[in-house]
């Protein structure tokens, strides 16, 4: 399959200055796409090596630093489209290889852009994957709306992981997120069910040992729960519900379990958590980058809004947004908390 084409995002973050970034990775992969200007101020550059499982259980700041939403990119940082008229997107995974993977929902498959520029498929059929995540192996684990958690082998096999709970089918995993101890845990709304009827009869947050294959229920309080993330320390699980429209923040304690729930901001679908805490929420007007204190530091504006995000590139520090069309980057001087996870 060739590269499809690409047109330029008609918004832009409004912020105070102007100036161009140069296109970085974009150029490498052959294309021309029209950048939209991102009016940031400049930072020192932020280098961030790979974590290990210790590192990302290390504390960090309760507050994110830098206060302000222009510091997270460099001088003038470019909201670029990268790919359009692909059809709904979801799920962006940077690869070591250099290859970006993301959902199709619109045709049941992960598709991936090459180093060059060239979009294949990844997967095909995908099982409905929505959510990607490594593991601690390097491993690809894929929340499905088929009604299953998989992990994706490193000889090409498919290994389902979890497709019960309590005897019943599960209704459509949407989002996953692994842990450093290898414990994976993943959101089951039921918009993906496809006709299907629930055999659970409400949708979950789970804690999945890979190991045992034991599924464990978190939380069922969320009416549509959808994206998911650990804060750096490990200490508290972020979740979006679609319904809502709201990241939630949730407290695990000493014994595994879920406290209080305590609403952050605007999130309906995936999100990530950089270095310091900060949580980069997607949302119906685009992407909001919110504080574990609950303050909304800014948005870049999609105008048909964004479906979830992913760092990679070279550097790490290239942001990836999907949306109900394609994918958008821009690059920014934070770096995911736990690459991938």
């Amino acid at each position: 399959m060739t590269q499809r084409s690409k047109r330029p995002m008609q918004r832009r973050l409004a912020l105070s200055s102007c100036v161009l970034l140069s296109a970085g990775w974009l150029a490498a992969c052959g294309t021309n796409p029209t950048p939209t200007p991102v009016q940031v101020r400049a930072t020192a550059t932020v280098s961030t090596p790979q974590p290990t499982p210790a590192q990302a259980a290390t504390a960090t700041a309760a507050v994110a630093q830098p206060a302000s939403f222009a510091d997270l990119f460099p001088a003038g940082a470019e909201l670029t489209l990268l790919i359009d008229d692909v059809g709904f997107t979801e799920g962006a995974l940077w690869l070591p290889d250099g290859r970006l993977i993301f959902s199709r929902m619109s045709d049941n498959s992960v598709a991936v852009i090459g180093p060059d520029g060239a979009l294949s498929d990844y997967l095909r059929p995908s099982g409905g994957a929505n959510g990607h995540a490594f593991d601690w192996q390097g491993r690809i684990i894929q929340a499905e709306h088929s009604g299953r958690v998989t992990r994706l082998e490193t000889d090409g096999s498919v290994t389902v992981l979890a497709e019960t709970y309590d005897g019943k089918r599960l209704n459509s995993p949407n989002d996953v997120v692994v842990r450093s101890d290898g414990a994976i845990f993943f959101t089951d709304p039921t918009f993906g069910l496809n006709g299907r009827q629930s055999e659970l009869g409400f949708q979950g947050v789970y804690r999945l040992d890979p190991a045992t294959g034991t599924v464990q229920l978190m939380t069922q309080e969320l009416p549509m729960p959808n994206g998911i993330g650990l804060s750096p320390a490990e200490d508290t699980l972020y979740v979006s519900d679609t319904t809502l429209g709201q990241v939630f923040a949730f407290p695990i304690a000493a014994d595994g379990t879920l406290g209080a729930r305590r609403a952050l901001g605007p999130g309906i679908d995936g999100l990530l958590i950089d270095t310091d805490g900060r949580i980069w929420s997607s949302s119906t007007d685009g992407v909001h980058v919110l504080t574990p204190d609950g303050r909304d530091l800014g948005t870049i504006a999609l105008e048909q809004g964004a479906t979830n995000v992913a760092l990679g590139g070279p550097d790490g520090h290239r942001l990836f947004i999907t949306t109900s069309t394609g994918v958008y980057t821009i690059e920014t001087l934070v770096a995911e908390a736990a690459p991938g996870h």
